[in-house]
């Protein structure tokens, strides 16, 4: 069963879908697992359809949501910084532990799925509320910011201008304010990793040509609790051969219902 839900976040609505199991009992209280999507992505896209989907047949809940400036979701993309995304994923945490919409949940078995930017935004949201999660399960996360974007924009150039024109995978292209980068610089993803006490486990391809590789590498160094780096082989960062992709999603089903 799926059901639309709007959450308030500083200000602005986040569109959000909450998936309940058909067979849920409804005596007893089941684990959810809150999906993070990636930058320009957003929750209709087919891979988060299925990836709810799928973990709705492990009887486990979803909830899924748009971040500031994507998809169904309020604001101006252009505005959005990760400090923003973060307080989204805040937002949606504290509407959903204190909501009686969601006394069906077993509050004490909540995870976090994060891919690509909203992995980055899971590890540092992970990093102050480790003691309230399960785990959180990471593809192709953004673990170095200044790297990232370093590698693909003149920053200097961005800080002058004040904004970017950013096009991505064939979708329009769109202004991306300097304070995206100046706050998103702020943040040591691999330090604040190191806080982090409850799984962590990532899944990342030899051949994603957008988040490289090594980032993730480095990410697991850096963490202290238990962990995993599935490297798949040849998988780019979507994901995008249909092998890859089945794989990526039995991979993920099988994850979530091990460790929840």
């Amino acid at each position: 069963m799926e059901e639309k839900i709007e959450i308030n976040s500083a200000g602005y609505k986040l569109n959000a879908i909450l998936n309940i199991p058909e067979k849920a009992n409804k005596t007893e209280k089941i684990p959810l697992v809150i999906i993070c999507h990636g930058f320009r992505a957003q929750i209709m896209r087919p891979s988060y359809v299925n990836i709810a989907a799928g973990i709705a047949e492990k009887g486990i809940a979803s909830l899924r949501f748009d971040f500031f400036g994507h998809g169904a979701s309020q604001g101006k993309f252009e505005d959005l910084t990760p400090e923003i995304a973060l307080q989204n994923l805040k937002d949606v945490f504290e509407f959903l532990m204190s909501n009686d919409k969601f006394d069906f949940v077993d509050k004490s078995r909540i995870a976090v799925f994060g891919s690509s930017f909203g992995g980055m935004i899971s590890l540092l949201f992970a990093s102050s509320f480790y003691d309230k999660l399960k785990f959180i399960i990471l593809k192709a996360p953004v673990s170095n910011f200044k790297d990232f974007w370093n590698s693909k924009f003149d920053v200097q150039k961005w800080k002058n201008d004040g904004f970017i024109m950013h096009s991505s995978f064939n979708k329009p292209t769109l202004r991306l304010n300097y304070s995206f980068y100046e706050t998103g610089a702020s943040f040591d993803v691999y330090k604040m990793a190191e806080k982090i006490k409850c799984g962590v486990y990532v899944i990342h391809g030899t051949g994603d040509k957008i988040v490289p590789i090594e980032q993730s590498e480095e990410l697991i160094e850096h963490l202290h609790s238990e962990k995993e780096l599935n490297i798949v082989k040849g998988a780019d960062h979507l994901f995008s051969d249909p092998e890859h992709k089945k794989y990526l999603l039995s991979w993920l089903l099988d994850k979530v219902a091990e460790k929840i």
